[in-house]
This record gives structure tokens, C-alpha cells and sequence, in this order.
């Protein structure tokens, strides 16, 4: 299949509702996807490399979860629905450095950093013109080899956790040596597991005791999927239609108890992209880019300069 077939073929994408709800072989218990992020890629091999142009197709996906209190749910599915989430510009916490993994969410070094200022926060606004409080589920710990955490021995390691709001209101503990989280029964109640097999980075969480709090809490949740599809070994000058952005939002319909929504793919023009963001610098004197995410700003003046959404 020609390069430019793939990236705009749709059908060969995942069913990533069946990312969310999974089910455990062994007791059949039901489980749901917080955070992950997977990766498809071609092997580097004859078979797959154009050697013509040394070129390997390659798929990226993030998927990110959020609360929200059930008295504002329709809404908040009725504008997010038709949101666009490349850009990076959904809530979510910076991760901590120089915090051990048995320290989080009790000790003073873990607490002394859970401030607006590190990048924390838990009630939030998506963005200033989305007046409605969204929770993001997750959290990250990321250790570098050159980190001080010994228990790693060297070792890179990033790790999915749940949001320190989730664990102090569903009263779960944190075992390091378990690598889990735990109910008051002591029952195992969520869990990274690539901490312990070789498996894409993700926390889950279990369906029934979730609900449980969601119901009591007067809360639901909603997630949203974005990335994209792209030729790895060209560059925006070499081929402007080389990427196209999947972009997905779902939410969990208590009707129906299961997950609903939809996921589509569009061709951004990136080398396009990135004149009209030299463009609007020139124009309005702002950066286009803050902190890695791009601006509303920027965003409401490409969708009325261009008749696209981005």
C-alpha cells in the first residue's frame, strides 16, 4: 500500500473503545483504562523499509481520562465531542522529580510539591472558555537512571499512578512492594501492569469498584484519544501530507453500561501548520506555542483564518 493510501486509511486503525474495558483472563474480572500509550511500528526489516526512500509507517496513541460531576456531564460531552486534543492542551499533572515511588501521596517531599506551582492541581477548568471542573484520573512517576531512587538500580523507569484526589476519596493505599493500589478490604483495586511484564504503560482500574464511587460521588467519566498515523524517516519538507491525527472522545453510558463514542482521522498540514504560526507571531506579536501546548489563542485564530478546526 502506497504511503499516502495508509495514512488515510481508517479501517485499519484499532477499535480503541475495546482499549478501554478490559477483562482479566484468569477470574473475568472487568477493568477500565485510565491512561496509556501505545505504539505500532513496522519492523526495521526488508520486508517493511522502502529502501527507496528509507520510510516505515508507524501509529501513536494517548488516551487520557477525566471526572466530571454528573450534574454537568451532557454538557461537558456536548463540547468536548467536537474538540480537537493534539496540542497536548487537556489537564494533566507535570510528574515529580526527586521523589521516591514509596513517598507518594503521604510524605512531606511528596506534599511540599503538590501546588499549582509544580504543575499540580486536581478540580480544573479544560480551558478558560470550558467553565466546567474536570478531574484528570492519572499521574506519572518517572525516574531517570541518574535519579537517586536506588530501588531501580540504574534503571529508567515510568510508571502510570492514580490522581492523589482518587486515592485519598476511595480510601486506597499505595503498596510499593505489591505494586498496587488497595481498598480498605485490602482487594486490589488499580494498578500500572507494565510495572511487572512487558506490556504498553497504562493504569487500570476495577470497573465494579470504580462505579461503586462514581455512584456514591454523584460523578462520571469520560476519556479522550488523540495522536496519528505518520511515515517515520521524512521530515515536513520532504512530504507536508505526511501525518494524519487521530483525534477521539468516549464517554461511559450508564444506560447502556458500556463505553460509547467515536474516533476519526484527519490530514493536518503541518509544514502549513507551521507558517501560519510564524504568521500569527508576526501578526499579533504572541507566540503560537506556550510551555509545549498550543495557545487558545492561536487555536481560535487558525479555526477563523482557515474555516478548519484544529
Amino acid at each position: 500500500m502506497e504511503h499516502q493510501e495508509w495514512l488515510s486509511e481508517i479501517n485499519d486503525l484499532p477499535p480503541y473503545q475495546d482499549f478501554i474495558e478490559l477483562s482479566d483472563p484468569h477470574d473475568k474480572s472487568k477493568w477500565l483504562v485510565l491512561q496509556s500509550l501505545f505504539k505500532w511500528s513496522e519492523k526495521n526489516s526488508e520486508e517493511v523499509i522502502d529502501e527507496k526512500n528509507n520510510t516505515s509507517k508507524m501509529i501513536w496513541t494517548k488516551l487520557r481520562s477525566y471526572l466530571v460531576k454528573k450534574e454537568n456531564f451532557k454538557e461537558i460531552i456536548k463540547i468536548l465531542e467536537k474538540e480537537n486534543f493534539m496540542g497536548n492542551w487537556m489537564p494533566e499533572c507535570d510528574h515529580l522529580e526527586n521523589i521516591y515511588l514509596g513517598e507518594y501521596y503521604w510524605s512531606p517531599s511528596f506534599l511540599d510539591k503538590e501546588i499549582h506551582y509544580f504543575g499540580r492541581f486536581d478540580w480544573v477548568y479544560p480551558r478558560d472558555d470550558i467553565p466546567i471542573l474536570i478531574l484528570p484520573t492519572f499521574d506519572d512517576y518517572f525516574h531517570t537512571s541518574s535519579g537517586r531512587d536506588s530501588s531501580f538500580a540504574g534503571l529508567s523507569i515510568n510508571i502510570s499512578m492514580l490522581h492523589k484526589w482518587i486515592v485519598e476519596n476511595m480510601k486506597l493505599n499505595w503498596k510499593i512492594a505489591n505494586k498496587g493500589f488497595y481498598n480498605e478490604e485490602n482487594e486490589l483495586t488499580a494498578y500500572d501492569p507494565s510495572y511487572s511484564i512487558d506490556e504498553p504503560k497504562l493504569i487500570i482500574i476495577n470497573r465494579e469498584k470504580l462505579l461503586e464511587f462514581l455512584n456514591s460521588n454523584e460523578l462520571d467519566i469520560f476519556w479522550i484519544i488523540y495522536g496519528n498515523k505518520h511515515i517515520i524517516g521524512t521530515s515536513f519538507e520532504e512530504n507536508k501530507d505526511i501525518r494524519y491525527d487521530i483525534n477521539g472522545f468516549f464517554w461511559l453510558d450508564r444506560d447502556k453500561n458500556k463505553v460509547n463514542g467515536n474516533f476519526d482521522l484527519k490530514n493536518i498540514i503541518y509544514s502549513n501548520l507551521k507558517d501560519l504560526m510564524k504568521q500569527y507571531n508576526s501578526i499579533t506579536k504572541k507566540n503560537a506555542i506556550w510551555r509545549g501546548k498550543i495557545t487558545k489563542q492561536f487555536r481560535k485564530w487558525y479555526n477563523t483564518n482557515t474555516g478548519n478546526i484544529l
